[in-house]
């Protein structure tokens, strides 16, 4: 079976595991699952809530690597176009498996995530002159620390969340939302860091709030919108 997200739907698979995709996102699926491991392979971003089998560990399939889970909830986030694969664990616990390292793996802690980044080019992977890590253990966002809710889970209530991310990385998620295609004249603009949270706004409000954070400008023509420094 293949399900596609759009706008943060859920479905139920067999063994009671729920899967809400968010939007441009593609689950494959079986209708039943096996005696074996529960496999399932995901391209995009989805929120896992998965039914505990310790007799049958359940395997997400990315492009980038293989999570193992027992029984746990997480976010996974492995749009082909994004130069990032990224694990963030809710609560439970999962070991991830890089394709290219299949001997070892990586375990997480719960408000633990897993950075993977691809090597789409050297520019991508350079940021003040220095060489970000391929692989990376860090800790799940939170906009305040009061708050108790990762950003990296916020679509779930349809917002749209950013912290410390560069306008080249967010714009895509920007592109999903309001289906529109971004283009940066320049380099100064892309290189620009948001904190922010969108809910009911269009994209130019979007836009114009950023504004205030950092000055760029902007032309919008039909769906296209071109970014300059």
């Amino acid at each position: 079976e293949i399900y596609t997200g759009h706008s943060s739907r859920s479905v139920l698979l067999a063994d009671g595991t729920t899967v809400t995709l968010n939007t441009d996102s593609k689950l494959i699926y079986p209708v039943t699952f096996g005696d074996g491991n529960r496999e399932v392979t995901l391209v995009g971003e989805a929120f896992f809530d998965v039914q505990e089998d310790k007799q049958h560990p359940f395997i997400i399939h990315t492009a980038q690597a293989d999570v193992y889970v027992l029984g746990t909830s997480l976010n996974l986030r492995a749009y082909p176009n994004e130069a990032k694969t990224e694990t963030s664990l809710i609560k439970g616990a999962v070991a991830v498996s890089l394709n290219e390292r299949q001997h070892k793996k990586i375990l997480l802690r719960p408000k633990q995530k897993l950075i993977i980044r691809k090597n789409l080019n050297k520019e991508a992977l350079l940021e003040g002159n220095k060489q970000q890590p391929m692989v990376q253990l860090a800790n799940v966002n939170y906009l305040k620390t009061s708050d108790t809710i990762a950003v990296e889970t916020l679509w779930l209530q349809n917002k749209l969340a950013f912290k410390n991310e560069r306008f080249d990385d967010l714009s895509l998620a920007l592109e999903r939302r309001y289906d529109v295609k971004i283009s940066f004249e320049g380099q100064r603009a892309q290189a620009l860091r948001f904190n922010a949270v969108f809910e009911k706004e269009d994209i130019k409000q979007v836009l114009n709030a950023l504004k205030i954070a950092a000055p760029f400008g902007y032309h919008i023509k039909g769906n296209r919108i071109e970014i300059y420094d």
